[in-house]
């Protein structure tokens, strides 16, 4: 049985002419690319390798497995891949569009359905998928893919946590709620009062010395004595 893909080699087969080998030795791989690059084409490539066929493409019985090839390829599209068993060791099969592949010593066709059917979702079955779960109910109500996906995730109860949160968080409610917080408003009231005394006080004190000084000045430029005048 297969562990891990350690490798794929293509060429010639669907979209893909040039040999290209494509590394798979990791935990997660992503394909990313525009259309028309090959995703599909080495994924078919890769369920070609194991199990001998290309489900989605079989059903168009007059053209397949002929489809499998390149149209500019001079040869049979062929493909390899190697793997990771459960045994620990390397092994590597190889299949020739039209030809067969080697693949059965390694997979069951028990294991040869599971991956046609669950291990890989092409783009035609996506998109009937998408198209059914796209679908409102009968009752106009959400749509099935929506409806699964709060109840795949969870995102009722998270809506309801994250609306609780948002309640608890407001700082209004913390207001209201913290006797503490009463407390700091209350004794901050009293502090502003006391200041704002404070600063009349100083204003009126400030007015009071301005005032004495401008008196005090006046009286020193003021008119001399009679008696220091007359020189006495």
């Amino acid at each position: 049985m297969i562990k891990r893909i350690l490798e794929v080699e293509v060429r010639g087969f669907r979209s893909i002419l040039e040999r290209q080998t494509v590394s798979f030795n990791a935990d997660v791989v992503i394909l990313y690319g525009p259309n028309g690059t090959g995703k599909s084409g080495l994924l078919s490539a890769i369920e070609y390798g194991l199990t001998g066929s290309v489900i989605d493409l079989a059903r168009f019985g007059e053209d397949y497995p002929r489809c499998l090839t390149h149209v500019r390829s001079e040869a049979r599209g062929e493909v390899a891949v190697s793997f990771l068993t459960e045994q620990g060791t390397t092994a590597r099969v190889k299949a020739v569009v039209g030809q067969g592949h080697e693949s059965q010593q390694y997979v069951s066709e028990q294991e040869k359905r599971s991956y046609a059917e669950r291990c890989f979702l092409s783009q035609a079955r996506l998109h009937r998928l998408l198209d059914t779960y796209l679908a409102a109910d009968e009752g106009g109500g959400e749509q099935r893919l929506i409806r699964f996906g709060r109840e795949l995730l969870g995102l009722d109860l998270l809506e309801d946590l994250a609306g609780g949160l948002f309640e608890i968080a407001d700082i209004r409610r913390i207001r209201g709620a913290s006797q503490t917080f009463q407390q700091l408003l209350a004794a901050k009231e009293i502090a502003d009062e006391a200041v704002e005394r404070l600063e009349r006080s100083l204003q009126l004190k400030t007015d009071s010395y301005h005032s004495a000084l401008q008196s005090f000045q006046q009286i020193l430029g003021g008119p001399e004595p009679a008696d220091r005048k007359s020189g006495v």
